[in-house]
């Protein structure tokens, strides 16, 4: 785990972090660092994930331990923690509180031949991959296809009656890719109803991501 960065003083005025231990399983979040990258070019992550936005303050969170990058708008909270045992690395990125459908955004990378949901081995990704759009398997439903850094990215959606899921999230957008044995975890939990927009929302969020 490094330590802390900061580009600048006044950047860090912008980006809420997180201190302290949150423990979410078996993982510990005890650090964070962000890097802040001009991303004019791009629509500042998807005009700050809920399409209203037009702050254009945009970072760029590295994994040094998993080696990819990924925007993310720069007032929202960020920790990160790793676990020898199952998790090479783990990203939990969360909005100022109460102000946007999307409630946070998680990349999960789990170590090779390790288990932590069901969506974990080749066959299951390929499975997954030779089935059309929509497609329905014990309540995850496949909404496409798309691609980081050459991998192909299987797009995934867990969707609950709204008020009824025990942790406050109605639903979970999930992009998996594997690499080298591992397995990567891109999810955006939201409230409410999930629509397309969502999904654009996400799909522009995957756009940003880059694996070496």
């Amino acid at each position: 785990m490094t330590g802390v960065r900061f580009p600048l003083a006044a950047q860090m005025k912008k980006l809420n972090i997180v201190l302290g231990l949150v423990i979410t399983g078996c993982v510990m979040f005890v650090g964070f660092r962000a890097v802040k990258e001009d991303l004019i070019k791009k629509m500042s992550v998807a005009e700050m994930i809920d399409g209203k936005s037009t702050n254009n303050d945009v970072y760029v969170y590295e994994s040094r331990e998993s080696k990819y990058k990924i925007s993310i708008p720069g007032n929202w909270g960020v920790a990160e923690g790793t676990s020898d045992a199952v998790f090479e690395s783990r990203l939990e990125a969360t909005p100022p509180k109460g102000e946007l459908k999307v409630s946070k955004i998680n990349v999960d990378v789990v170590k090779a031949g390790v288990k932590v949901a069901d969506l974990y081995t080749e066959d299951d990704f390929n499975k997954w991959d030779a089935v059309g759009t929509d497609t329905d398997i014990n309540g995850i439903t496949k909404f496409g296809e798309s691609e980081v850094s050459g991998e192909k990215v299987l797009l995934l959606a867990d969707l609950t009656k709204v008020g009824e899921s025990p942790t406050g999230n109605d639903w979970s957008l999930l992009g998996w890719f594997r690499k080298d044995g591992r397995n990567f975890y891109v999810r955006m939990f939201g409230k409410q109803n999930v629509d397309d927009e969502d999904k654009q929302v996400f799909k522009y969020l995957l756009g940003t991501m880059e694996v070496e």
